[in-house]
């Protein structure tokens, strides 16, 4: 009896159970609609160019004419699809797939820098709304750590004047008591808005103004082009620290340019690999003088207690160096956290 009952639940149980797997095989299939289209630019059809469905991993490369199918999207859903290419602002539109015919016009980003560019500040000031402040989810953990307080951290004029880290006793020792009449190239990283052009031997950190004195500011890091390392070490040149191992890109004064590591926000920022790469960080985080290493603490994380843990929690067995380095420096960023020599965070557990 207890067999025949079993066979009857199962018998009436079954039919419901391959329904709902049916119905979740559907759902799991996802989206099947497809965009199709061109990317342009004043010059014509753009080969090469990347189309992606906004803020997702959907993407695709235009062809020689610059034709694309976009595929694998939501139907009947008014979605973004953006396009980019090097030297561009990126440009959306919307689209409701699927749908043909679309056609996506770049414009130039400006190119070469700018040197009387004036730094917006990061802080959230009502007198300038392209400010950081007032939106970027960072900003409260940047405004706090060692970037954001790089050129008003007491420890460093300590040892930068010579005085206690008050700043109100001079105990000697400081670089100014060595150098006297010099203001060394501190500023290079510290305060590389300070720094910048002709300035980076004569920025005294004791002297700072307005956003300089806001360290390793938004404005400054997403100005950055490309950054000049040694092809045979992968490092910096000797002698050459911080922003003089950097290329700018500011714009003229009518306009506004941003580098950042998405390729489809359409708002005066455009994409630069770079600032995904660990490269972007070597020139204020890995320098020597005449041979001498002075700071290597990029080396030093991926050679640390939880560097070495980061590169064992990866699968490296079909990675490149570069590539383990990249995924390495993608797991820091995300971690959104920069904590100083005074933060637990920082402890070994």
């Amino acid at each position: 009896m207890k067999a025949q009952r079993w066979f009857l639940m199962l018998g009436t149980v079954m039919p419901s159970l391959l329904g709902l797997g049916l119905v979740l095989a559907g759902v799991s299939a996802g989206p099947a609609a497809e965009v199709s289209g061109i990317v342009v630019d004043a010059d014509g059809p753009v080969a090469g160019a990347v189309v992606r469905q906004q803020t997702t991993k959907n993407m695709t490369t235009t062809a020689a004419d610059g034709s694309f199918t976009l595929t694998g999207l939501p139907e009947g859903v008014t979605i973004t699809v953006t396009g980019w290419d090097e030297g561009s602002y990126p440009a959306g539109v919307d689209v409701v797939p699927p749908t043909s015919g679309v056609t996506i016009t770049l414009r130039p980003h400006p190119i070469g820098d700018n040197p009387d560019h004036e730094w917006y500040t990061s802080m959230d000031d009502p007198d300038e709304p392209i400010g950081c402040g007032h939106c970027m989810v960072a900003f409260p953990q940047w405004v706090t750590n060692a970037h954001g307080t790089s050129a008003t951290n007491p420890r460093f004029f300590s040892l930068y004047n010579g005085t206690d880290v008050n700043g109100t006793v001079h105990v000697g020792g400081g670089y100014k008591d060595d150098f006297p009449g010099t203001a060394g190239n501190c500023a290079t990283c510290h305060a590389p808005g300070a720094a910048t052009d002709e300035a980076f031997l004569t920025a005294d950190m004791s002297e700072l103004s307005g956003v300089e004195r806001e360290g390793v500011f938004c404005d400054f890091c997403h100005k950055v082009s490309d950054v000049y390392l040694n092809p045979a070490t992968g490092l910096p040149y000797d002698n050459a620290p911080g922003v003089t191992s950097m290329r700018l890109n500011r714009p003229p004064s009518d306009t506004h340019m941003f580098y950042g590591p998405f390729d489809d926000v359409t708002r005066r920022v455009s994409y630069l690999a770079l600032e995904k790469k660990s490269q972007f960080c070597a020139p204020c985080h890995q320098f020597s003088f005449w041979g001498t290493p002075i700071y290597e603490s990029f080396r030093e994380w991926l050679e640390s207690p939880a560097g070495r843990r980061a590169r064992e929690e990866l699968d490296t067995e079909d990675m490149s160096e570069e590539e383990i380095t990249q995924a390495l420096f993608n797991r820091f960023v995300e971690q959104r956290q920069q904590p100083g020599s005074d933060d637990s965070q920082g402890e070994e557990e």
